[in-house]
């Protein structure tokens, strides 16, 4: 417990420091800017100045409602707003509430797993969590990750107590916590489908517990997407996952989006062809995907490398989508430049991403060969492969993998204890 407390503790006070540190250029109240961040927050304005769920900008006069963003983080944001209008102490809160979210999350691992993972295992999945620079810098951004990861280690832990003791309350209460996190990010949504599959295959859980649970995260769910059928088709989450699959097919997707920021006349005639593509799938969907189809079909070579490369890209280093590095928004000051500890841990982790992405594969390998694997394990190999299944159809991005490092560790971790086991007891099999 004392290992939880302190990776908790540390992941709070170096989230904190770099808050009050780093200088981030996220202008999220002007008109002229756009973004995730901003998005976000003309979400929470508008819903607590004029009650709607609307990315309509502040002040140009009565928000239309849709639903292309999740509800879930702006619903947060929009909390801090009430207890805080000014908009320099709400900013202070959000960025300070969002270290404690992470504390949350590696406690809420912590105590998921600690009779699923050896100590000393554990102990080294929650410490690289607490400490690994993608996830310390997210903090200081106005994003949805900070909210999902906390959903998701919160729905963990909820599913460790009621496969443990079933009850209908603790059910219940896993159901809705996957509902959050799915509310927060839409990749989540189906996943506790599979979860529940899984769990029920391995014997983890009963079926009537997990009827419970899955009643109780699809319902909320379900009742946001009936929301959706009266909303304009161009604003609503469908919409926004057609974007993500056809600028995902694209190998120059990433590139031509950095490159247009310098005016560059190739990127936009990248970008042009990626939104008529967008445009032809919404607007009949099987000519669209014929399109795209024809497109992939001149050379098929390159675009199976180009998927087969996606789950590299999502549990790599680089942000693509933002200013490189770790970074999303242009910062200033960070730790990570100028104090010796935290670059140090920076270029640590730099060298360790890759190895930890193997051993994390290798540990999924591990959860899924166990015949009596422990709910948590079970949840935290699904998660790690849906994710990276779905985000490999969409976008792949390290900046979408940040909620879900503490899962990778975790694998990690275990395959660190069963090679451990193989070569300790080479005539055992680890199960």
């Amino acid at each position: 417990m004392l290992t939880i407390v302190a990776a908790a503790l540390l992941a709070v006070a170096l989230r904190w420091y770099v808050v009050v540190h780093a200088q981030v250029l996220q202008p999220l109240d002007d008109p002229e800017v756009r973004g995730d961040a901003v998005d976000y927050f003309r979400y929470a304005w508008n819903l607590v100045h004029h009650g709607t769920f609307a990315i309509t900008l502040p002040g140009a006069g009565a928000p239309l409602p849709d639903s292309y963003r999740d509800p879930g983080y702006p619903l947060f944001l929009a909390a801090w707003m009430v207890v805080f209008p000014a908009f320099s102490t709400w900013y202070a809160a959000v960025l300070l509430s969002q270290g404690v979210l992470w504390g949350i999350t590696v406690a809420c691992l912590g105590l998921a797993l600690r009779r699923a993972v050896p100590s000393w295992a554990l102990a080294i999945a929650l410490f690289l969590a607490a400490a690994w620079p993608h996830t310390v810098a997210m903090s200081a951004y106005v994003l949805s990750e900070n909210l999902t990861a906390a959903t998701w280690a919160a729905a963990l832990l909820a599913t460790q107590l009621a496969a443990r003791q079933p009850s209908a309350l603790r059910c219940i209460l896993a159901g809705l916590l996957f509902a959050c996190a799915g509310l927060t990010n839409a990749v989540l949504a189906p996943l506790i489908v599979p979860v529940a599959a899984l769990l029920r295959w391995r014997h983890a859980m009963a079926w009537q517990p997990l009827a419970i649970m899955l009643a109780a995260a699809l319902a909320p769910i379900a009742a946001w997407g009936a929301r959706q059928a009266d909303l304009a088709a161009d604003g609503t989450s469908a919409y926004r996952a057609t974007q993500n699959f056809v600028q995902g097919s694209w190998p120059l997707y990433h590139e031509a989006y950095r490159r247009h920021a310098y005016g560059d006349a190739d990127a936009d005639r990248v970008l042009a062809a990626i939104d008529s593509e967008i445009e032809a799938v919404h607007a009949a969907a099987r000519d669209g995907l014929r399109i795209i189809g024809d497109r992939m079909g001149a050379h098929p070579w390159m675009y199976a490398g180009w998927y087969v490369s996606k789950p590299g890209l999502l549990w790599g280093w680089d942000i693509r989508i933002g200013q490189g590095g770790i970074y999303v928004y242009p910062t200033r000051g960070s730790p990570y430049e100028k104090q010796p500890v935290f670059r140090a841990t920076e270029a640590i982790a730099f060298v360790l991403n890759p190895v930890l992405a193997v051993l994390a594969l290798g540990g999924l390998g591990f959860v899924l060969a166990r015949r009596d694997a422990p709910a948590p394990l079970i949840v935290v190999a699904t998660t790690v492969a849906w994710v990276t299944l779905v985000y490999g159809v969409l976008q792949s991005e390290p900046r979408y993998a940040i909620p879900f490092r503490g899962a990778e560790f975790v694998l990690a971790a275990v395959a660190l204890d069963g090679l451990r086991r193989l070569i300790s007891r080479p005539e055992t099999q680890y199960a």
